[in-house]
Order: C-alpha cells, then structure tokens, then sequence
C-alpha cells in the first residue's frame, strides 16, 4: 500500500512508482518502500537498473537500490540503452558512457 502524501504518481513498468512531494521526484517499490526520497528535480524511468535524474540545470544518474552513481554534472543526457550506454554532453561536448553494475567508463 502506498501511502497518498504525493502530488503525484507515476506507476512504471519496471515495477517502480516514480512519486513528487513538495516538487520534488522520488521512487518507490510498488510496495510502497521508498527507494529514492523525494529529492530530485525529475527521475527518468529505471532503464536496467539505472535511471538518469536531473537536479537544477544538470543531470546525473541513479542505481535502482537508490545509490546516486553520477552527480548532477551533465547539462544533457541521452536515454539509457539496454546495453548500459548513454550519451551525455558537458557544455557543447558529447561523450557516450557505460554504466555497467558495478562500474562507469566514461
């Protein structure tokens, strides 16, 4: 049971509820155990186990058991492919990166 003190929820398919209390994102099991806090300006959908946030202006990345892997540094991030890759810019250079499970390469 999700407690009803968001603004909003997104329900997903990959089993997570992304939820906005007090404009701010977070995510949620749909059993309602909180993974990620409200504390994000959006979360994108969990591509795998990674999904890209944005905080202010800049973008990072999260890990589905709630670890922020990269901060907020990106100006532009692309969507997550099943492989891992993504690409990402830092002022008006684009670079691609892999996230994989227990590591990036950039």
């Amino acid at each position: 049971i999700i407690p009803f003190d968001f603004q909003t929820l997104h329900f997903t398919s990959d089993g997570m509820v992304q939820v906005q209390k007090n404009n701010k994102w977070g995510c949620l099991r749909k059993d309602g155990q909180t993974v990620i806090a409200p504390q994000y300006d959006y979360i994108f959908p969990f591509c795998g186990v990674f999904a890209g946030i944005k905080a202010g202006t800049l973008y990072g990345f999260v890990h589905i058991n709630g670890e922020e892997i990269i901060s907020p540094r990106f100006n532009e991030i692309g969507q997550i492919s099943p492989d891992g890759t993504v690409r990402v810019r830092q002022g008006t250079t684009w670079e691609q990166i892999v996230l994989f499970e227990n590591q990036i390469f950039e």
